[in-house]
């Protein structure tokens, strides 16, 4: 009895004691979370500090080229502030600059983003910072020669005015010299004399055959017209015997109906 006794105050001990280390470490959680709320409050509340600050220190743009913003608004037919980037290799390509498709996407690549050129970012600059201000003189020349791209390895300036000389003395030379037989001059451009004259046959032929055409078309509408009026004709004389044999037929049955009524008429009379 007495090893019972004490065994029972030792399990209460011991569950006396578990209960106490659960309920410290509910409190520990407890406090734990309430600190990691408490910082996580103050964590948003820095940041809502943070985004009004930035709202209130927003850097105001201006347009500062505005031949460049006007020229992208050209090309920007849905005004919604940016163009893809194929577009924009489809109109570097087509400038005439000689640029390879490779050089063009190295091109757009500088300022692509995401597949598109939002364009306000090359237009618009900020007002409070120190921009490096480039001459009208250097300016310039940045655009002329971007202007000319590839032209400048193809052809100089003295190339492009010695081969316009020389079409002029071609064309001065043509004129000049004598032509061979069956080729005429005519505004221009050598015309070959026999070429016309076999399309010139060549239509006459078609022609022809188009007129022999045409008269057999015309004979096949007339015996065709003729076969319809007598088709039209036996149409109407059928319609007209038709009628006739209708009244023959109304006739007929006024007549039976009579003889009908007479016979009854005679087959009573002898019961009488």
């Amino acid at each position: 009895m007495k090893l019972r006794k004490f065994m029972m105050k030792k399990t209460s001990m011991m569950i006396m004691m578990i209960q106490k280390r659960k309920i410290k470490k509910r409190i520990q959680l407890k406090n734990l979370i309430a600190k990691k709320m408490k910082e996580m409050k103050m964590m948003r509340e820095i940041r809502k500090k943070d985004k009004d600050k930035k709202r209130k220190e927003r850097v105001k743009l201006y347009t500062k080229d505005k031949q460049l913003l006007l020229s992208f608004v050209y090309f920007d037919q849905t005004n919604c502030g940016y163009i893809f980037d194929k577009d924009i290799e489809d109109l570097l390509y087509t400038l005439g600059l000689k640029l390879s498709r490779a050089q063009v996407r190295k091109l757009v690549s500088k300022v692509v983003t995401r597949d598109s050129l939002h364009y306000r970012k090359l237009t618009d600059k900020p007002r409070d910072d120190d921009l490096i201000v480039i001459d009208d003189s250097e300016r310039d020349a940045n655009l002329h020669e971007l202007a000319l791209g590839n032209k400048k390895l193809l052809l100089t300036s003295f190339g492009e005015e010695s081969i316009t000389k020389k079409r002029k003395l071609n064309c001065n030379n043509k004129d000049s010299a004598e032509l061979e037989e069956g080729f005429v001059m005519f505004r221009g451009s050598l015309v070959d004399i026999s070429k016309l004259i076999s399309q010139l046959e060549r239509s006459e032929r078609a022609r022809l055959e188009t007129e022999a055409k045409m008269v057999e078309l015309k004979s096949d509408i007339q015996k065709i017209s003729e076969k319809y009026a007598k088709c039209n004709s036996s149409l109407k004389h059928l319609n007209s015997e038709i009628k006739e044999y209708r009244e023959k037929l109304r006739n007929s049955d006024e007549s039976l109906n009579r003889i009908t009524v007479s016979s009854q008429y005679f087959f009573i009379i002898p019961y009488c």
